[in-house]
């Protein structure tokens, strides 16, 4: 029992003092610096650590000094602690960590300088002191502050302390000869207790830096985790867009392919269009033209010219019903599968027969038919469709009057070569040209 009530007097004190430590810290802390890496947050505090160490020294060594008759080290240890405690505001104010460096360094090496000559120059025991300055810069600034301040001590030691003594200059020393123990004690405590303060920030910064790596470690594996897992979902939502994108080129294909067969359907009913117009225009003529012969002579004709004139029109009805049928085969003429109604016939009726439809109309225009036959008592006959015969053979007498001038000829061959018929119209027209013949044959 009296073992715990004595550890809990030695930790009621020590509890008190390092709250009220850190609530120092945390006033003079620059706010800013909040927002800054670790490593300028652990300088920062180091600054205020260092600065609370000087003033707690300067607190006992200006007394001491002081008491002990040496009044100038006195005043140096009072200015170097009014210059310390500035600092700390400086950092609180402007949050600079480097102008808070360079002047705590500026403090150390003038303060100590000052102290060291008037306690016996180079062989003073503050000499020992200035030797820390270059690594309170590397400590609160970086390493190129601490080889600049490293420039500066060295300049100090060679010309302020190490020229002059050798040069047999005697440096004063204010300190009583009593009293040169007990300083020297002191700045041997105060050395060591100065680098145990820097050793314990640097060691506390270090635990602290170890143990934000760590949480930054565990929450960067997280992110990882987290990232991986993003990552393996946009892999599958890239796959499924691929696929939908292959999916979506195909069809694309497929329509342009499908475009370009309406289109190409398109074409060939305009071309449909266009056949059963020219084919359908000359038998209708010929109707009409008959239908107005016979309004119009009716009453002059006998009655054998009459039926011949109705004959004309049954005849030329009929095949433009033949027409008709051939023209809604085209479907099957262009699978391959159309088939010719192949018999034997007699072609040189057939080329009366359009000479006769087309008579009347090349009456009018003043045009003469001639059909020219070789004298023979055979019939020219040939294995061939009778109605695709009887068209073509229309289309080139239609075309010969359509385009042949007035008062011109139209001339009909047929003659046998060997075991075949050939049949050639020769019209007084303007012709075929050039560009008209590469689409002879076309639709």
């Amino acid at each position: 029992m009296r073992g715990t009530h004595s550890s809990i007097a030695h930790a009621i004190p020590r509890n008190v003092m390092n709250t009220v430590l850190h609530r120092l810290v945390q006033y003079f802390f620059p706010t800013p610096l909040y927002q800054s890496n670790v490593e300028v947050q652990r300088r920062a505090r180091l600054a205020i650590h260092l600065c609370f160490v000087v003033l707690f020294l300067s607190a006992i060594f200006a007394p001491l000094q002081f008491l002990n008759g040496n009044v100038i080290a006195a005043i140096i240890g009072g200015i170097g602690a009014l210059w310390t405690l500035g600092l700390l505001f400086l950092l609180r104010s402007t949050s600079s960590i480097v102008l808070t460096g360079h002047l705590f360094s500026a403090n150390a090496l003038i303060s100590l300088s000052a102290n060291a000559a008037t306690t016996g120059g180079l062989y003073s025991s503050v000499m020992a002191w200035i030797a820390l300055t270059p690594v309170f810069a590397i400590l609160l600034v970086g390493q190129k502050a601490g080889r600049v301040w490293l420039w500066a001590v060295s300049a100090v030691l060679l010309l302020g302390f190490i020229v002059p003594t050798s040069l047999g200059v005697q440096f004063p020393n204010y300190s009583p000869p009593n009293g040169t123990l007990g300083t020297f004690a002191f700045n041997m405590f105060a050395l060591v207790l100065i680098v145990y303060a820097i050793a314990s920030q640097f060691e506390g910064g270090k635990e602290a830096l170890f143990n934000l790596l760590s949480e930054e470690q565990v929450a960067l594996s997280e992110a990882n985790m987290e990232m991986h897992q993003q990552n393996q979902l946009l892999t599958e939502q890239s796959r499924h867009i691929e696929e939908s994108n292959t999916a979506l080129q195909e069809m694309n294909e497929s329509l342009a392919g499908k475009n370009e067969e309406l289109a190409r359907l398109n074409n060939e009913k305009n071309e449909f269009l266009g056949i059963a117009a020219h084919d359908m225009k000359n038998p209708l003529a010929s109707i009409i033209l008959s239908v107005g012969v016979l309004r119009q002579y009716k009453a002059k004709m006998t009655t054998e010219q009459t039926e011949a004139q109705y004959d004309k029109i049954q005849r030329t009805a009929h095949r433009m019903k033949e027409i008709i049928t051939h023209l809604l085969d085209v479907n099957a003429i262009e699978s391959g599968y159309f088939s010719m109604n192949l018999q034997t016939i007699n072609v040189a009726e057939i080329i009366h027969a359009v000479v006769g439809e087309y008579a009347e109309i090349a009456k009018h225009k003043q045009i003469a038919i001639t059909y020219i036959q070789p004298h023979s008592e055979e019939p020219f006959h040939a294995f061939a469709d009778a109605s695709m015969t009887h068209e073509v053979l229309d289309n080139l007498v239609s075309n010969a009057v359509k385009y042949s001038p007035h008062r011109s000829n139209v001339e009909l061959h047929i003659q046998t070569e060997g075991s075949r018929l050939r049949v050639s119209l020769r019209d007084q027209g303007p012709g075929l040209t050039e560009a008209d013949k590469i689409k002879l044959f076309g639709k």
